[in-house]
């Protein structure tokens, strides 16, 4: 039986002594030096880079990690867009209700926001940041 190696990422904290281990199925979000963001399951080679969606990251370059789980990203994302729509309805209906068009105008923002936060897909976890003590390192990693 042939056994691959593969490598993770250790992220760690000296002053709290957390560590949190990154395995390659994990889905991460990362923000560069060159204030890059780059979303989607990664991959690891012993040299330092990480390679999410065909693009290639050096470790040393990365400012910010976070996990990104995609069911959080699709729960949260229809969540929004869904309650941004009612919202938008209920303006609606309560304008033509009422007869004031002032509350028409208003769900058309409220909707486009909705929209718009909705396909941005926010991301609620927290963010192992470099400038706020946490250290990044690529491990060994087998299953």
């Amino acid at each position: 039986m042939l056994h691959s190696q593969d490598y993770a990422i250790k992220i760690t904290n000296p002053n709290s002594d957390k560590e949190i281990l990154l395995k390659p199925t994990d889905r991460i979000r990362l923000k560069t030096i060159a204030n890059k963001k780059v979303s989607g399951r990664f991959q690891i080679s012993k040299e330092g880079v990480i390679t999410i969606r065909n693009r290639k990251i050096l470790l040393k370059d990365v400012i910010k990690i976070k996990r990104n789980p995609m069911a959080l990203a699709i729960l949260t994302s229809s969540c929004t867009i869904y309650s941004g729509s009612v919202l938008a309805a209920a303006f609606v209906l309560i304008g033509a209700l009422n007869s004031q068009n002032s509350l028409l105008w208003l769900a058309i923002p409220t909707f486009g926001a909705a929209i718009y936060t909705g396909i941005k897909s926010p991301n609620l976890l927290k963010g192992y940041k470099k400038d706020k003590g946490w250290e990044y390192e690529i491990v060994p990693f087998s299953e």
